[in-house]
């Protein structure tokens, strides 16, 4: 059995569509549909657990994911985050199931040069910190391994659908010049996420970095874009506040030693992601 923790999200939401007939599965989240399981981190219960056994794979996508909310209300997210993220990743490893972390490369830190999953790391912020904190928590063990996500792109992103919206209403879209990540394709996610439940033992390395083989800022996201789907859009580029950068890097720039590997293939440049997603 798989389980979907956090499967009312982006990422949740598409694979559950993208799972394979053959999977059974359950889905976990704060707001269950009918058929779905309610999980608060704040507040598990016995119930959370009920359908874990042992060989199962859960998929643990449920986070406070704001850099900002993360700093502004640092202890309730530090609950969810870290303490019952903990407390239910420790129960479903005692459980003897497999589970799938996702982190983020905030925790990597800023970089000057390419960072693979065998680097040290220097997280910012107090996301990155509580992403960190779980990684290390649970590093020993070999039930457990880690994605560290780059931006993920498809045509659903809130990016990709605030430039759908300006070219559709004609406005001049207002984007930054900064926020350098390596654009990973969602579907690249998606199989990751597929591949691994079929083969986790077969992985001994504990993080893989999901990361696209380009870095990229928004405007160049922009200008892919409206040069590749929609040379209607009109955009200007600005840099934004110091303060931004408070819970996030300008820079970070990843790369994967085992992405390609798990794939069977190199991961989507942005140019074939937007052609698969719009044409």
């Amino acid at each position: 059995m798989w389980h979907v923790v956090g499967s009312t999200g982006f990422i949740g939401r598409s694979l559950i569509e993208k799972l394979p007939p053959e999977v059974s599965y359950c889905c976990y989240a704060r707001r269950p549909a009918a058929g779905e399981y309610q999980i608060d981190l704040l507040n598990l219960t016995a119930e959370c657990y009920s359908e874990i056994r042992a060989g199962d794979y859960v998929v643990l996508l449920a986070a406070i994911s704001s850099p900002d909310l993360c700093q502004s209300q640092y202890e309730m997210a530090y609950a969810t985050n870290v303490t019952g993220t903990k407390r239910f990743i420790a129960e479903c490893l005692r459980r003897d199931a497999r589970v799938l972390f996702f982190s983020s490369d905030v925790v990597v830190g800023a970089t000057d040069h390419s960072h693979d999953e065998t680097m040290p790391v220097a997280p910012l912020g107090a996301y990155g910190g509580m992403k960190r904190e779980i990684e290390l928590a649970f590093a020993d063990d070999p039930r457990f391994k880690v994605f560290r996500l780059s931006y993920v792109f498809s045509r659903e992103d809130k990016f990709m659908k605030y430039l759908r919206k300006c070219v559709d209403s004609g406005e001049e879209a207002d984007v930054f010049q900064a926020l350098y990540r390596n654009v990973v394709y969602l579907d690249d996610v998606l199989e990751a996420v597929i591949a691994l439940g079929k083969h986790f033992d077969a992985w001994h390395n504990p993080i893989f970095h999901l990361s696209g083989p380009e870095l990229l800022c928004r405007a160049d996201m922009a200008e892919r874009f409206r040069s590749t789907i929609a040379p209607a859009l009109r955009y200007t580029t600005r840099l934004p506040e110091a303060s931004f950068f408070e819970a996030r890097p300008n820079v970070i720039e990843t790369h994967s030693l085992y992405l390609e590997q798990l794939l069977c293939r190199p991961p989507a440049t942005l140019a074939e992601a937007l052609k698969l997603e719009y044409q």
